[in-house]
């Protein structure tokens, strides 16, 4: 684990564009001043949190908003590992620090100088870097808290010749390794963990209040939708009835945490935790209604898993990436 600047216990919790929340006492969190966690909250996409005590809070919130930082986000870039330690890296946790330039009026352009971390505008679309909805986890973030994000991404050609000779995703991951592994094999461990916790719950949660309304509201925004035509909307409205009878199907008027843990995780595979490839566009904002939904329900009734299905859900995204990795490689090379 990098070494951090301050030893403290995490006091609050700070999410960009919200107010700081104290912690209870039984958080046991460490404080992420000096951190990279500090880096991906001030540049982020405004949904990662950090966590700082209560020396630090004053400061950070003593300091004026920085302007011209809502335009800028981390991406991974192409790391030389023979050029690996020539990246620049802080003292305090041994991590890659982006440097963000003041605003001018003509910004000088980002130097073309290999590193395992870069700046881009939002307005990069690098090719192949899909479009993400961080409700659905943040795959850079992901490879932060495993602290993985400068390893190696695995070898897709063992992935995929593990796969045709009938060996499970899991099992063809691992002989992959590199980030690959270690993504599937947290998130089996990380799955296991929080069942068991959530299946020990005695919470209850009213399903029609959480998901039915959800439905309810979605099926509404697609009738007011102009752009849409009346067929459009009819197909997208008996997609949405469907999904909705398939979800409750066996569930009672009360829910628990982890039914709904299990609605919001569906939600996320079938949307591929924020790629969208396989649900078309006007379905969208219907699937992240019911999923935030879900997963509000969710924390909200359990608030002590919050870290470790944040977690979770941050790894589904980076293996839906690398997967997507994947795709790409092989279309690229069949095409060749």
């Amino acid at each position: 684990m990098p070494k951090r600047q301050c030893i403290q216990r995490a006091e609050w919790r700070l999410v960009p564009g919200r107010p700081s929340v104290r912690l209870s006492e039984h958080y046991k969190l460490d404080c992420d001043y000096g951190t990279q966690m500090m880096a991906l909250y001030k540049i982020g996409d405004g949904s990662d949190a950090i966590y700082l005590c209560g020396n630090h809070i004053g400061e950070i919130q003593a300091r004026p908003s920085s302007q011209g930082l809502a335009d800028v986000r981390l991406v991974a870039g192409e790391a030389n590992p023979e050029q690996a330690h020539t990246t620049e890296t802080s003292a305090a946790d041994n991590l890659p620090v982006a440097k963000v330039e003041p605003p001018s009026p003509k910004p000088a352009p980002i130097p073309a100088k290999p590193k395992s971390i870069r700046l881009v505008r939002a307005t990069e679309r690098p090719g192949r870097t899909p479009a993400r909805d961080l409700i659905y986890g943040n795959a850079a973030k992901a490879l932060v808290d495993e602290a993985i994000w400068n390893m190696a991404p695995g070898d897709f050609a063992l992935y995929k010749t593990a796969q045709q000779q009938g060996r499970s995703v899991i099992e063809a991951a691992l002989a992959a390794g590199g980030q690959l592994a270690v993504v599937h094999r947290k998130i089996s461990e990380y799955s296991i963990k929080l069942e068991s916790i959530l299946f020990e719950s005695k919470a209850k949660i009213d399903r029609e209040d959480v998901i039915d309304k959800a439905f309810e509201q979605a099926i509404t925004e697609i009738i007011a939708n102009a752009a849409l035509a009346d067929a459009e909307k009819d197909a997208a409205i008996a997609h949405i009835g469907s999904l909705q009878e398939s979800i409750n199907r066996g569930l009672e008027r009360e829910i628990s945490p982890f039914q709904a843990y299990r609605v919001a995780a569906m939600l996320g595979e079938r949307v591929n935790w924020g790629t969208g490839a396989s649900v078309s566009e006007e379905l969208k904002p219907a699937y992240r209604t019911v999923y935030s939904s879900a997963r509000n329900a969710l924390r909200s009734s359990a608030p002590h898993i919050q870290i470790l299905e944040e977690r979770l859900t941050n790894l589904h995204a980076a293996k839906a990436d690398l997967e997507l990795s994947i795709a790409a490689k092989d279309s690229h090379r069949l095409s060749a």
